[in-house]
């Protein structure tokens, strides 16, 4: 209990550290579009586009704003659909999805600008963190499929839109997880889950010439121990891969620290760590899912 309340603790104090709009769903019906705090600073009104080749609802937006998606089944030309409703203040439109699809919807996205942010679809995303699905399940998802797409977009006099798919990026500027230390001071002084400890930055390291290209090293191992923490709070891997990747990260910080006090310290966390992956191993042949 202890555990998840840090977990949650952590992922709570969290920043936006997106400049673009976000789109979250609070609730069953409401969702929430997010935009950068500098976003209505002397600039000119934006539209918020969502739709497709068949239909086609815009939002003036300049400010933090919501809006209501509500959705039911509904008959049409002897024919069943997914029928939604979006409103926001006096604007509204519907669109429609065949009832026999299956279909995935991002409830967190960055919407980015000059691109066609897909929303709703029947091909698998790239990364199912934020995502949920309906109609028929995951596993029967078929990308051969006429694929269906319901986008987000920013409206723009070009009209060049490219398609875009979320990824591991952008689920990371949405909920990132981790936050990094003013020194190796605070990452000494954490008291909490190991693999949750404060990154450090090229600051807190000695970047040694041996190691080819050690800062876009350091980022990529604390880009996947986030990636891993994510994946692991929103339930879609189990604790194991979390682990590994901050093994390997606090093993990158121990080759290149420069402090005595702080090696010994991540000595003592790679033990923990190295003590927690082997009791996971006994727990899981314990239960019969692990040879």
């Amino acid at each position: 209990m202890k555990l998840l309340l840090l977990i949650f603790i952590v992922f709570s104090m969290s920043p936006l550290f997106s400049e673009e709009i976000i789109i979250e769903k609070l609730t069953s019906d409401e969702w929430q579009i997010q935009v950068p705090k500098d976003f209505a600073r002397g600039r000119a009104e934006k539209i918020l586009c969502i739709g497709n080749e068949d239909f086609l609802i815009k939002f003036p937006i300049t400010n933090t704003s919501k809006f209501t998606l509500k959705n039911r089944m509904d008959l049409k030309n002897g024919d069943l659909f997914y029928s939604f409703a979006i409103k926001l203040g006096t604007l509204e439109g519907v669109f429609l999805l065949p009832s026999y699809g299956k279909y995935y919807m991002f409830e967190k996205m960055v919407v980015h600008p000059g691109k066609k942010n897909v929303w709703i679809s029947n091909v698998m995303p790239q990364t199912k963190v934020y995502s949920s699905f309906f109609g028929e399940s995951l596993e029967t998802l078929d990308n051969k499929a006429k694929p269906y797409f319901i986008y987000i977009w920013e409206d723009s006099p070009s009209k060049n839109y490219e398609k875009y798919y979320q990824n591991k990026v952008d689920a990371l500027k949405i909920g990132n997880v981790m936050k990094k230390c003013n020194s190796f001071k605070d990452f000494i002084e954490y008291d909490g889950p190991v693999y949750l400890s404060p990154l450090m930055s090229v600051n807190n390291l000695r970047l040694c010439g041996n190691c080819q290209s050690c800062g876009e090293r350091l980022e990529a191992l604390q880009f996947d121990l986030s990636w891993e923490v994510l994946c692991f709070n929103q339930g879609l891997s189990d604790i194991d891969p979390v682990l590994m990747s901050c093994k390997k990260l606090f093993d990158f910080y121990l080759q290149h620290s420069k402090d005595e006090k702080l090696s010994d310290d991540l000595c003592d966390k790679i033990k923990k760590l190295v003590l927690m992956m082997q009791q996971q191993k006994s727990l899981k042949f314990k239960h019969g899912v692990a040879n």
